[in-house]
């Protein structure tokens, strides 16, 4: 997880126009990464995968499940994580 706040610099030099552009990848540097940054809106969060072992629809599902974690936490501040539901059903064990 990667969380970038950098502020977005502007650079005014005679006779030159600089542009930002956005880097594409071909290749995911790790199995999986998740970027968060800063936008007008609020924050963007960007997955990053491996699709040898990750399809859209699990990277969707676990977006989902993220976001379900963040908002337990926000209305549970004093919950240990572990305890926080991911809005999923968890597999029961036979004792």
């Amino acid at each position: 997880m990667v969380y970038e706040n950098a502020p977005e610099l502007s650079l005014t030099l005679p006779s030159l126009e600089l542009q930002e552009f956005t880097l594409e990848w071909e290749t995911a540097k790790v199995d999986l990464s998740l970027y968060i940054g800063d936008s007008p809106d609020g924050l963007r969060l960007t997955f990053e995968y491996n699709t040898d072992l990750f399809d859209a629809a699990t990277i969707e599902r676990m977006s989902r499940h993220f976001e379900t974690l963040l908002k337990a936490a926000v209305a549970n501040p004093d919950e240990r994580i572990g305890e926080l539901s991911l809005g999923i059903m968890r597999a029961r064990t036979a004792s």
